[in-house]
C-alpha cells in the first residue's frame, strides 16, 4: 500500500522558447472508465499534483529542447482511498505558451504501482 504521497517519474521535453509552463500528473485506480473525462470522481484512489501545490502550478520544468527525466511527487485526495499494488491510470501532461499559441503534450497510459 502507498500512503498519502507517491512518485511518478516520466521523460519530457520543452522548447527553450516556451514562456510558461504548467505540469500536471494524476494517478488513479479502481472505478469505472478511468482514461474518460471526470474520472477522478469515479477513481476510488485518485492522487493528482493539485493536491500537492494547492492548484498553484509550482513544478519546475527545465526547457532546454533537451529530455529530462522529470519525478513529480503527487498527492491523494483526501476523501479517496490509497493506493494498491497492481495497476493506475497515470496523466502526465505538460502545458506550454509559446507566443500565441498554447499547446499541450501528454502521456496517459496504465503504469505498475511500485511499493516500498
Amino acid at each position: 500500500m502507498v500512503g498519502d504521497s507517491a512518485f511518478v517519474t516520466a521523460k519530457c521535453r520543452c522548447s527553450p522558447a516556451t514562456e510558461a509552463t504548467h505540469l500536471w500528473v494524476s494517478v488513479k485506480q479502481g472505478g469505472a472508465d478511468l482514461d474518460g473525462e471526470g474520472s477522478g470522481g469515479r477513481a476510488t484512489s485518485w492522487y493528482d499534483t493539485n493536491v500537492t501545490t494547492g492548484g498553484e502550478y509550482e513544478i519546475p520544468v527545465t526547457c532546454d529542447g533537451t529530455w529530462q527525466h522529470q519525478t513529480v511527487e503527487v498527492a491523494r485526495y483526501a476523501h479517496k482511498q490509497a493506493l494498491q499494488r497492481g495497476t493506475a491510470y497515470v496523466q502526465f501532461c505538460l502545458y506550454t505558451i509559446e507566443g500565441e499559441d498554447f499547446l499541450s503534450a501528454s502521456s496517459n497510459g496504465w503504469e505498475k504501482v511500485k511499493v516500498g
